[in-house]
């Protein structure tokens, strides 16, 4: 979790309840490279 919403109530949940539900997305460091692949395939279409 971000620290800049850690102190937020819905950062448990992982959806901002105060802003249209708005998904957060936590991406791992290992992970990384993975998404940037899967974000650029997305591109493409």
């Amino acid at each position: 979790m971000p620290a800049e919403f850690k102190g937020e109530a819905w950062a448990r949940l992982g959806v901002n309840t105060d802003n249209d539900f708005e998904p957060l997305y936590v991406i791992s460091p290992d992970r990384k490279a993975q998404v940037s692949k899967l974000k650029a395939l997305g591109e493409g279409r």
